[in-house]
């Protein structure tokens, strides 16, 4: 078998009978609703397709992304992957806390360990990843669109 990037294989999906104790609980936890394309992100992460990722980047690994295109840890990783909030989507949020992310008809999709919340520059996300500033681009046009705080945190399906 071919060694996984970063050398684990990632599986952040959750026995179910933990599964259903959390949906179970899901009223205790603040919510954060995500989109489609959020969903898929989750499903990558929890199924190891972005191995070594277990969650959405924290500060330092989304700076090292930027800067030297690898983790924190040194592995190659070319793009952020990171989960852009509102201002009012976090108010009654904090680093540390369990959160539930819903999908747009606020199923519960997956439990999210806080351990960062963070500002960032679209323009500098944008030069970085993309090269360019120009908003015809779909990329760079995605990042101007994107929430003002970005958050970080293991998650689990």
């Amino acid at each position: 078998m071919i060694q996984p990037h970063g050398g684990n294989l990632i599986n952040k999906e959750l026995p179910k009978f933990e599964r259903k104790r959390l949906i179970e609980q899901a009223d205790e936890f603040e919510k954060i609703q995500v989109d489609n394309e959020t969903c898929k992100v989750i499903k990558n992460i929890s199924f190891g397709v972005f191995s070594p990722l277990e969650g959405f980047m924290h500060r330092n690994d989304y700076i090292n992304v930027l800067e030297h295109m690898c983790l924190e840890n040194n592995a190659i990783w070319p793009f952020p992957i990171v989960l852009d909030v509102s201002e009012e989507q976090i108010k009654n949020i904090k680093a540390e806390d369990r959160i539930i992310l819903t999908d747009l008809t606020n199923k519960p999709i997956a439990l999210m360990n806080v351990n960062d919340i963070y500002d960032y520059d679209k323009k500098v996300l944008a030069e970085k990843v993309y090269g360019t500033l120009d908003r015809n681009h779909p990329g760079v046009d995605k990042v101007f669109n994107q929430k003002e705080k970005l958050i970080g945190g293991e998650i689990f399906l």
